[in-house]
């Protein structure tokens, strides 16, 4: 099977309404933990927008096509999410970072993982990759080819910006290699 293969089935995420006619304010975000976009949890007075949406679909795509969450879908602690976040992602906005009360627990101020998170800490976002979906492909379908998992890759990674504005539209999504 290929990317071409899959016929996904969307979800609303837990947030059902048209940002376009409805304000909804991102402390008022219904989205499950592991697919919430970051703009929800730390700018809760912004309203919510179809970049938010593009974060979840990312989420779900992954998911699709490696069984498996690429954020944590136990009962964590939001701290947790955001350290999972910044681990396959890298870093956040520094306002957000300065923002954060709970990084302590995860990073040392200057960003390095404390020894007590270590054991828990996530793979970066290609490794995650190779663990978590190339794993699956091996054992069932065989795995994704180079140029398909750089172009995959490319577009999570894009999808997963943690700036909402610098997402890229459904329309560009749908345009992607």
């Amino acid at each position: 099977m290929t990317l071409a293969d899959v016929r996904p089935l969307l979800s609303d995420f837990g947030e059902a309404f048209a940002p376009a006619s409805k304000v909804r304010l991102g402390q008022d975000c219904h989205t499950p933990p592991a697919f919430r976009s970051p703009e929800a949890r730390f700018e809760p007075q912004r309203p919510l927008t179809y970049f938010s949406d593009i974060w979840s679909l990312a989420t779900a795509i992954w998911e699709f096509l490696g069984m498996k969450a690429i954020f944590s879908i136990e009962i964590v602690p939001d701290d947790e999410i955001v350290a999972q976040h910044i681990d396959v992602l890298g870093p956040m906005p520094r306002e957000w970072w300065l923002r954060w009360e709970g990084r302590s627990k995860f990073f040392t101020e200057g960003g390095h993982t404390t020894d007590a998170y270590l054991d828990d800490k996530w793979p970066p976002l290609e490794e995650s990759f190779d663990i978590d979906i190339q794993k699956w492909r091996r054992k069932w379908r065989g795995v994704v080819e180079e140029e398909e998992r750089a172009a995959f890759l490319d577009l999570i990674r894009r999808m997963l910006l943690f700036r909402p504005e610098a997402r890229p539209t459904a329309e560009d999504v749908l345009q992607s290699d």
